[in-house]
């Protein structure tokens, strides 16, 4: 496996089309990332273009930044709420319904296009390896992608959460990220083998975003349930969300998309291991 992974980053290597492409996706999930930031400037901005009296301010400004509720007395209290509620709006505002409909189609389904896909067969590669390869392929690329989404959303818009939170807490919300990301990417991967066209495959990206989007729609508003409700979904936000998560909470949601990735790479297995190849 290790040989046929080492393969693929060396294509990826001389094919700048599809760095370039990965790059700009990455660039995508930055941007809708930071639809949920605001810098401590703008909410001092929003504080200061109201006129009238402090607590007259200090109500637009909440409005402003979506935290009408706040219990802040003062701007900077404010400040330090929002800065605290950074992270949660990173993670809320990941798209994964966009990297469902890219992702595995430009890691996968391109090699089932062009028919390179059978490329090793011919020289004696077993058909275990170049799934397996494949697989590993296609998670470390999702995972780097998720995870710089993160980090570089922290980095460049808001260096004041990672001052405000603990380096223990970031990497667990990235890393709790990264595998509910895997988990969801791992049904769209499945379908990309099973149906190997490139009309299918992406017909195949489509309703897999239409389902995710069924089941997380609302559900990072801890009061509204989603639409398709499923338990790991509670758990999820909160493994993610709160500071304070237990670690049976933590490993349960980490066992569930664990699951769903061990099961579709295992059916994955099955499915090329009897498919024909021209």
């Amino acid at each position: 496996m290790l040989r046929m992974l080492h393969r693929e980053f060396y294509k990826l290597s001389k094919s700048p089309l599809l760095i370039i492409g990965l790059v700009v996706l990455l660039g995508v999930n930055v941007a809708i990332m930071t639809k949920g930031f605001y810098t401590p400037e703008q909410v001092k901005w929003f504080y200061e273009i109201k006129a009238g009296s402090d607590t007259k301010k200090l109500t637009y400004a909440k409005h402003a930044v979506n935290l009408s509720e706040s219990d802040a007395q003062s701007l900077e209290d404010l400040i330090l709420e929002v800065n605290e509620v950074q992270l949660i709006r990173t993670l809320s505002f990941s798209p994964v319904f966009i990297n469902i409909l890219i992702l595995p189609f430009i890691l996968i389904g391109l090699d089932f296009y062009e028919g390179s896909i059978a490329a090793p067969l011919r020289l004696g590669v077993r058909r275990s390896r170049i799934s397996a390869g494949k697989i590993a392929y296609f998670y470390i690329i999702a995972a780097i992608i998720s995870i710089l989404s993160v980090l570089l959303v922290l980095l460049m818009y808001s260096s004041s959460t990672l001052k405000s939170c603990s380096i223990a807490y970031i990497l667990r919300c990235m890393f709790m990220h990264a595998a509910l990301d895997l988990a969801a990417l791992s049904l769209p991967m499945l379908l990309v083998f099973i149906l190997k066209k490139t009309s299918l495959i992406i017909l195949s990206g489509v309703v897999s975003c239409i389902v995710n989007v069924l089941i997380y729609t609302r559900a990072l508003d801890n009061e509204k349930p989603s639409l398709i409700p499923i338990p790991m979904l509670q758990s999820a936000r909160e493994a993610i969300w709160l500071p304070g998560a237990d670690m049976a909470t933590l490993a349960y949601v980490f066992l569930v998309a664990a699951f769903y990735i061990a099961v579709c790479s295992a059916m994955v297995q099955v499915t090329f291991s009897k498919t024909r190849l021209k």
